[in-house]
């Protein structure tokens, strides 16, 4: 299986992807408690005395270097880390607005990015269940205005697993300019599937791998056509009211404004290429997020947590169903596209595979599933360890220092995964 690499390196100003399971961030301040009604969702007992390694618990060694991390204001946002469903260790560090003095809080919300493609991947998931899609059908059986050449070969595993060869809307197109004007949902989705429409293929689809957020649109249109409901709807309904995400939405513009005018946003700060400061591009993202993550939905790192448990549960897809999203079918040479970060020459894990939606990484022995995204001043990323019964979220509103590089934050990123993992061999 062949990996490729981007045609070019443009940076679009809105967003970017940061690869499956690819290096993330995390923050500092305790996790409000979840409501009585939600008390069955966090259920174990984890604290001292119980399975929760000493490296784990706040005070210990992951807590010390999150801390660390932020004092050098090289991170800033929410990081969550959870056995069996209830908080163990729960940090906010940084500002939502900076020019304000806003803190970041534990009901903060933060643009989700490319974590967003496991969301769109559920959905396809559910269709599939019901005998509403089949994973093995071809584009075209669902969408029109596509080339024959692309309709009559791209499946939706293809376009699950990166292997489709769709390649991204806004390389090599004026997108970025004109999504800028777009003032209404179906503007934003149609307007996108215009660009995808008017793209060749970068490969046979199946015989080689690319990260394309393309892919993810497409599926997002398909979710939209055979539900009957725009896409958004969709997702409101069948997956965030499903998982108890209470807060989590595609907020519109105005929308999000008007949280804004109340504190309740993280302003993304992105790091300049030259000079390396912060400039805030809150309002920059559009009108309303894609399918793929391009702006997004915003969520808060409880909220994501009731995802993740929810994936699991059987709440969202039947447990066969869930085994499906996530178990590696493609095997990727570093799992991030075909090219590994700077300063980074080896992958650290043993294995690593595209799923649907979410990657499937194996480290020391053990399986990590999720997803991480990126984009200018946001830095995501879910990991989920489904054997071991450990999930943790980041959401930042801060990207890699300078952006496109190895974050700084990869080894808070790195010591999760070893701390968790370890105590299982």
């Amino acid at each position: 299986m062949t990996a490729y690499a981007p045609r070019d390196d443009k940076r679009p100003s809105r967003r970017t992807a940061l690869g499956l399971l690819g290096a993330s961030t995390l923050a500092a301040a305790a996790l409000a408690a979840p409501r009585a009604a939600r008390a069955s969702a966090f259920t174990a007992s984890a604290g001292p005395g119980g399975p929760v390694p000493p490296g784990l618990r706040p005070g210990g060694e992951l807590d010390h270097l999150v801390r660390e991390q932020a004092a050098q204001d090289q991170f800033s946002g929410n990081y969550l880390l959870a056995y069996r469903g209830r908080p163990v260790l729960a940090r906010s560090c940084g500002m939502a607005v900076k020019e304000l003095s806003v803190p970041n809080t534990p009901d903060t919300l933060f643009a989700l990015a490319s974590v967003t493609k496991t969301m769109t991947a559920t959905a396809v998931m559910q269709l599939v269940q019901h005998g509403k899609l089949s994973l093995w059908d071809t584009l075209g059986t669902y969408l029109t205005g596509f080339p024959a050449e692309i309709a009559n070969t791209v499946t939706l595993h293809q376009m699950l697993t990166m292997t489709s060869g769709l390649s991204n809307y806004y390389i090599g197109t004026d997108w970025e300019t004109v999504q800028a004007t777009w003032t209404t949902a179906d503007q934003v989705l149609n307007g996108t599937m215009e660009f995808i429409r008017e793209q060749a293929l970068l490969f046979t689809p199946g015989t080689g791998y690319y990260y394309s957020n393309s892919g993810f649109v497409v599926l997002g249109a398909i979710v939209q056509q055979i539900s009957g409901q725009p896409y958004w709807d969709y997702m409101r309904q069948n997956v965030f009211a499903q998982a108890d995400m209470t807060r989590t939405d595609f907020y519109t513009l105005p929308e999000l404004l008007a949280l804004d005018a109340h504190h309740q946003v993280a302003h993304p700060y992105s790091t300049q290429r030259t000079g390396g400061t912060r400039v805030d591009v809150f309002g920059n993202a559009g009108f309303i997020g894609l399918p793929d993550g391009a702006g997004g939905p915003y969520t808060t790192v409880s909220d994501m947590l009731r995802y993740a448990m929810s994936v699991q549960s059987g709440t969202l897809v039947d447990s066969a169903f869930a085994q499906l999203l996530w178990n590696g079918k493609v095997p990727v040479e570093d799992g991030v596209g075909g090219t590994l970060p700077p300063g980074i020459t080896t992958p650290p894990w043993q294995a690593w595979f595209s799923a649907y939606g979410f990657g499937d990484a194996i480290y020391n022995n053990q399986h990590v599933v999720g997803h991480a995204g990126g984009g200018p001043g946001i830095a995501t990323n879910l990991d989920i360890y489904p054997d071991l019964d450990w999930v943790a979220v980041i959401l930042e509103n801060y990207d890699l220092t300078p952006f496109g590089t190895t974050p700084d934050v990869m080894p808070i990123v790195e010591l999760e995964r070893q701390l968790i993992t370890q105590q299982a061999r």
